[in-house]
């Protein structure tokens, strides 16, 4: 409960500190990528200042030309919101950026593009250069400091820790999806239907492998269930 309270503070300080007193819904975003392979971008939601798990996103960027952050950022915004207004449903009092004026700008762009940028306040959580976040980045002149002790700083903290880990497990399922796909693929007999099942059920290879044959068999027949044992072992 204590926790609570210090949320809550916290949650009206960043009202006060943005001059925004309503803070219904919150979009936080959050773009993910390895080597610049398999981007993807998320979305986490906090109404009323708590994080509600229905209304978080995952992207998967679809325009092979958005090779930068910057540019992944700009598609997962005009996706998100152009679907938002054609299902008619609530916008979101302000959008966070994990990043600074960059990333900032690439969301006001891609909202402009959808008549938005005045609609929808958007601020960045900037690092310093010992990779720790220290400021809320409003625009170019607009940087305003936080202070590591205050109950703001750990909220804000807490919600960058809270996308983060919901777009590395996106990342990291998805690495695993397409490594189990890749492996099944080799196996000679096993078709797309089969290879679907299994990830559908089983998500990597340590679970098929741990799986009894007859469990396997119920999804995807005994021949196939058989092959894929022998492959794997």
């Amino acid at each position: 409960k204590k926790h609570v309270a210090i949320y809550n503070e916290a949650f009206d300080e960043l009202k006060k500190k943005l001059n925004l007193f309503n803070l219904a819904l919150i979009h936080v975003f959050d773009i993910s990528n390895l080597f610049d392979t398999d981007k993807i971008g998320a979305m986490i939601a906090l109404e009323n200042g708590n994080f509600n798990k229905k209304s978080y996103r995952k992207f998967i960027i679809k325009n092979n030309s958005s090779t930068s952050d910057v540019a992944c950022m700009h598609e997962v915004i005009v996706r998100q919101y152009t679907r938002m207004l054609k299902e008619q449903e609530d916008l979101p009092n302000l959008i966070i950026a994990d990043g600074g004026i960059q990333q900032v700008n690439a969301i006001r762009n891609a909202l402009k593009e959808i008549n938005l940028d005045l609609i929808i306040p958007v601020i960045g959580l900037a690092k310093n250069n010992k990779h720790q976040t220290d400021k809320i980045i409003i625009n170019e002149e607009i940087k305003l400091d936080l202070d590591y002790k205050s109950s703001l700083y750990l909220y804000l903290l807490k919600i960058q820790d809270e996308v983060h880990r919901y777009a590395i497990t996106f990342f990291r399922n998805r690495k695993q999806t397409s490594l189990l796909r890749s492996k099944l693929n080799e196996i000679k007999g096993i078709g797309n239907i089969t290879i679907n099942k299994l990830i559908k059920y089983y998500e990597n290879i340590t679970n098929i492998k741990n799986a009894p044959e007859e469990e396997l068999a119920q999804y995807i027949g005994l021949k196939n269930a058989k092959l894929i044992k022998n492959e794997l072992k």
